[in-house]
C-alpha cells in the first residue's frame, strides 16, 4: 500500500513541471495598454473602411479568408455559431496578429494585404505606438523617429549647414525662418489635417523636442495641434468616443505629463469587466496637482529650423545640394581669405589661402532620398 502511494506521488511530482509548462503557454500574454488602444482603433478602422453593416458581417467576410482553402478542409467540421472575433478585438484590445485561421493564415496578414484597408494598416504600423510605449524615448530616439516621420509624411526640417547654404542662394523660404512662430503654426495645422496616426506622432515629436529646447511658445502650438489632429481623426472615421478618450488620456500621461508607470486600464477610464474586482485607483486628473507646476517659465525663441511641408523649391534645392554647397564653400572661403590676418597667418598667396580654407569644410551630406535622378516635384 505504501509502495502504491509512493508511485502515485512520484508520478505527480514528475508531471508537475509539464503541467506548469502547459499552463504557462495557455496563459494570455500581457498586452501593454498602448497596444490595446492600437488594436481597438485598428478594429474600428477595419469596420469603417469595409463599410460593414455589423461586426458579424465583418467576421463573415474576413474569417472566411483564414478558415478556408487548405487540403484537408473537407475532413474538418465547419465551425458554428457567432465567433465575435472583431468585436472582441474592439472591446478588449486583443492583438489581431495572434488570430490564426485553420488554413494557417493570420488575420492581420490577410487584412493588411487588402488595398482598401491601407488606412487601418497604416494606423496599426504607426510610429505613434512606439512613442506611446512603456519605455520613454530619449531625445536621440525622438530625433530618429522624427526623421523617419518627416520622410514618410513629406515634411522637411533643414540642418544648420543646409540653412546656411540655402540663405547663400538669396532665398526667403519659410524653411529658413528660425524664429517665426507663424510658420510653425501653419505647419502644425497642415499636419493636423492629415488625419493619421503618424501625423499625431510627428506632432508629439515636435512637442517633446520643443520642450527639450525650452521653446515653450512653439511647444504650445504643437500641443494644440495634437488635440486638433485627434479630433479630426475621430471626425473622419466616427471613432467610438470611449476609444478616443483613452487615446487622449494615454498621450497625456505618457508624453505630456511623463506620468509614472505602470499605467493601468482603470486610470484611463477603461473599466474592469469581471465581478468582485478591487476598487479602481484614482484617475489621472485626480492625482495631478496644479500646484506642482510653476506659474511662469522663461520663454525663448527656437534656434532650430522649422518643420515645413516638402515643396518644389525644397525638392530642387536638395537635388542640387552638392552644387549649392560647393558655391557656398567657395564664396565663404574667398571672403575669409580676404581677411589680412588670415592671409598673413597662412603665409601664402590669395589662391592658396582660399584652397586652404576650402579644405577645412567637410564633404556635403546629401539626403539619400534626393540622390537619385529627380525630374521635378509637384506640390499637392
Amino acid at each position: 500500500m505504501k509502495r502504491g502511494v509512493l508511485v502515485v506521488g512520484l508520478n505527480a511530482f514528475i508531471a508537475t513541471p509539464f503541467l506548469l509548462l502547459n499552463l504557462w503557454h495557455s496563459m494570455p500574454l500581457r498586452v501593454d495598454i498602448g497596444l490595446q488602444i492600437r488594436n481597438k482603433l485598428w478594429a474600428w478602422l477595419v469596420y469603417a473602411c469595409a463599410e460593414s453593416r455589423s461586426w458579424d458581417a465583418l467576421d463573415e467576410h474576413w474569417l472566411a479568408k483564414i478558415d478556408h482553402g487548405y487540403p484537408t478542409e473537407k475532413l474538418v467540421q465547419a465551425r458554428e455559431g457567432r465567433r465575435r472575433v472583431f468585436h472582441q478585438i474592439f472591446r478588449q484590445g486583443n492583438n489581431p496578429d495572434r488570430v490564426r485561421g485553420t488554413n494557417g493564415k493570420y488575420l492581420l496578414e490577410v487584412v493588411s494585404a487588402e488595398p482598401s484597408q491601407a488606412e487601418a494598416t497604416s494606423l496599426y504600423e504607426s510610429f505613434l505606438w512606439t512613442m506611446l510605449g512603456e519605455h520613454r524615448l530619449s531625445s536621440v530616439q525622438l530625433k530618429t523617429v522624427q526623421n523617419a516621420l518627416l520622410e514618410k509624411l513629406n515634411f522637411v526640417q533643414l540642418t544648420d549647414i543646409e540653412v546656411a547654404v540655402a540663405k547663400h542662394l538669396g532665398q526667403e523660404h519659410p524653411a529658413l525662418q528660425l524664429d517665426d512662430l507663424n510658420i510653425a503654426r501653419r505647419s502644425a495645422l497642415h499636419l493636423a489635417k492629415l488625419t493619421s496616426a503618424d501625423a499625431i506622432a510627428l506632432l508629439c515629436c515636435e512637442y517633446k523636442l520643443a520642450i527639450d529646447d525650452l521653446s515653450l511658445k512653439k511647444a504650445d502650438i504643437y500641443l494644440g495641434a495634437i488635440a486638433t489632429s485627434i479630433s479630426k481623426l475621430e471626425e473622419r472615421w466616427c471613432v467610438h468616443e470611449g476609444v478616443v478618450r483613452s487615446l487622449r488620456a494615454l498621450i497625456e500621461v505618457r508624453l505630456l505629463r511623463n506620468f509614472p508607470e505602470p499605467i493601468t486600464p482603470e486610470m484611463l477610464g477603461i473599466k474592469k469587466r469581471r465581478r468582485g474586482a478591487a476598487s479602481e485607483p484614482k484617475s489621472v486628473t485626480e492625482r495631478l496637482k496644479k500646484g506642482n507646476y510653476p506659474n511662469k517659465l522663461f520663454l525663448g525663441s527656437c534656434a532650430e529650423a522649422p518643420t515645413v511641408a516638402l515643396d518644389s523649391w525644397l525638392a530642387a534645392f536638395f537635388h542640387n545640394y552638392r552644387e549649392h554647397h560647393a558655391s557656398y564653400v567657395s564664396d565663404l572661403s574667398e571672403r575669409l581669405a580676404l581677411d589680412e590676418d588670415l592671409q598673413h597667418l597662412a603665409g601664402a598667396n590669395l589662391q592658396e589661402t582660399i584652397e586652404l580654407n576650402k579644405s577645412a569644410f567637410s564633404a556635403p551630406v546629401v539626403r539619400p532620398r534626393f540622390v537619385c535622378e529627380w525630374s521635378g516635384y509637384r506640390d499637392d
